[in-house]
């Protein structure tokens, strides 16, 4: 996952998603709560406890997108179905309507990726 740091004075987060990773730790993965587009912003646990998590960073692999709330699940576990897979769907409307909150007027170009890690 390819990300660079994130300045939280800059903008917030909010709408996230949890998954438990394979080795105990969990990824967040949160919606850019600024409006316009930008990316997703991601931060992972430090250890397998929620009080200490990384610094939160732009997730730019996935290119930016409209600022609406995204979907993250585990599909399979490898001790379970012999794959790790984990599911992250996301908007890819860029069509926004000038306006004091830049809202998106469609939600209708979805991607759904795929994640062995």
């Amino acid at each position: 996952m390819k990300t660079e740091p994130f300045l939280e004075e800059k903008a917030g987060m909010n709408e996230s998603r949890l998954v438990e990773l394979e080795n105990g730790t969990f990824h967040c993965n949160a919606r850019w709560a600024m409006g316009g587009m930008a990316h997703r912003i991601v931060s992972t646990s430090v250890g397998n406890t929620l009080d200490k998590w990384t610094t939160p960073k732009s997730q730019l692999d996935l290119g930016k997108t409209a600022t609406v709330d995204g979907g993250l699940i585990r599909l399979s576990h490898s001790a379970i179905d012999k794959k790790s897979r984990i599911l992250h769907c996301k908007s890819n409307d860029s069509t926004v309507t000038p306006g004091p909150k830049n809202s998106h007027r469609y939600r209708n170009s979805m991607t759904v990726f795929m994640s062995y890690d």
